[in-house]
């Protein structure tokens, strides 16, 4: 978000346009070749361009003469939506100016440019030029010059003016809203925030389950039915604490697909990412991201409650690129951030044995993992939405089955685990 900002360098420049050369080069001709060869005709033709020039110079110079432009705050957005960019104009002359264009290099939208025509000025005007650009593409993006383009209305000259007023926008990922997401085994985030039945360390018997040495403690054995199934088994209880939600994105840049530079795996994961964020932020949970990043060589983890953590983690994904390591490795340093009887989110662009393995030990420890899985041919043109359906895990699932992504999945119809 930028403040009200003021101009504070302003260049201009004034030249001929393709057509302007043309009429001049006539001009100067036909004036060479009167006074060659005297001719009250040729010489009246001649004197009706050169003054056709001359006036269209004045015009086009005082085009933009005392215009000034100052930049008004700017609001962060999210890919999908429009990004206002608002300035003021103000004619500080007493005469009325002609239309112009407002142009800035803006690379979130389409092209790469802004363009925007100012109808006629009054004098002593003014105006609020309300500037809604679409957004495209998510990053963080600096803003510095603003070009007024002038002229005259033959089209024979033109005049640009330059303001450099400094400012910068934040694009967040496109966020896809997601009716429900449910909660450990068979439960959903209310519409409080609240979760109920969840596994954990409360008062209320819920199930048993197999002992995990390290994990559970002695006191929590049940050792008839221990004795009955021949295996050390333990008791669970219904957990009044805050569910504890991790999300882990994978940014192995080899795995990478897609037909648009905007409509890749990558990116779709990314809005998964965003959407997931976006529907926890108003609920009673807490939120452990990690991904790694080639900027600083390393993980970066987010820790914290729903609310403290969704502005934190949209700033990351607005940056986020791809890295070179693979999302096993990602695992693999996030272990310990993983804790017993939570909820993993997986959003990755591979598979491997070595992944299976490791969501084979989570499971072991009670955590709840639901894999979206984007694999980067079915986000090719030639591929559809059931082509999804037909695409097969290379590697043999026994516990983990993913959500299979492809450029036309709606989230809300994959979130729907049980």
């Amino acid at each position: 978000m930028s403040k009200d900002l003021i101009p504070h360098i302003r260049i201009f420049y004034l030249l001929p346009t393709l057509k302007g050369w043309i009429v001049v080069f006539t001009g100067l001709l036909m004036t060479t070749v009167a006074m060659l060869n005297p001719n009250p005709v040729l010489a009246l033709l001649s004197a009706s361009v050169i003054s056709i020039v001359f006036v269209s110079f004045i015009m086009s110079l005082l085009s933009l003469y005392k215009i000034n432009i100052r930049r008004l705050p700017n609001e962060d957005t999210h890919v999908g939506l429009s990004a206002e960019m608002s300035i003021v104009i103000t004619n500080l002359s007493k005469r009325s100016r002609q239309p112009f264009i407002i142009s800035e290099k803006c690379l979130f939208t389409a092209g790469g440019r802004f363009d925007q025509v100012v109808s006629y000025l009054r004098p002593s005007e003014r105006r609020i030029i309300k500037r809604f650009i679409p957004a495209l593409k998510r990053g963080r993006y600096d803003f510095d010059k603003i070009v007024l383009q002038g002229g005259d209305p033959a089209g024979i000259f033109k005049r640009k003016r330059y303001f450099w007023i400094p400012t910068e926008i934040i694009i967040f990922p496109e966020i896809e809203r997601i009716s429900s997401l449910p909660l450990n085994r068979n439960n959903t985030i209310q519409s409080s925030g609240r979760a109920s039945g969840m596994v954990g360390f409360g008062q209320e018997y819920f199930a048993i389950r197999r002992y995990i040495p390290g994990a559970d403690t002695i006191k929590n054995i049940h050792w008839k039915a221990s004795a009955k199934k021949g295996k050390l088994l333990v008791k669970e209880y219904e957990s009044h604490k805050i569910p504890q939600i991790s999300i882990l994105l994978d940014t192995y840049k080899n795995a990478v697909g897609g037909e648009e530079p905007y409509n890749t795996n990558f990116e779709f994961l990314i809005k998964s990412a965003a959407s997931i964020v976006d529907h926890l932020s108003c609920t009673y949970c807490n939120i452990t991201y990690a991904q790694y990043s080639d900027k600083i060589d390393d993980i970066e983890i987010i820790e914290g409650t729903a609310t403290e953590t969704t502005d934190k983690i949209f700033a990351i994904l607005s940056e986020t690129q791809t890295s070179k390591e693979k999302f096993i490795e990602l695992l693999n340093l996030v272990d310990k951030y993983i804790i017993s009887d939570s909820i993993l989110y997986c959003l990755t662009m591979t598979e491997s044995t070595e992944m299976h393995d490791f969501f084979n030990f989570l499971l072991d420890r009670g955590v709840d993992i639901r894999w979206l899985y984007a694999e980067k041919k079915l986000f090719r043109k030639r591929y559809s939405s059931s082509g999804s359906k037909s695409l097969k895990i290379k590697t043999k699932l026994l516990s983990v089955e993913p959500k299979i992504l492809c450029a036309e999945t709606k989230l809300s119809q994959v979130m729907n685990w049980k």
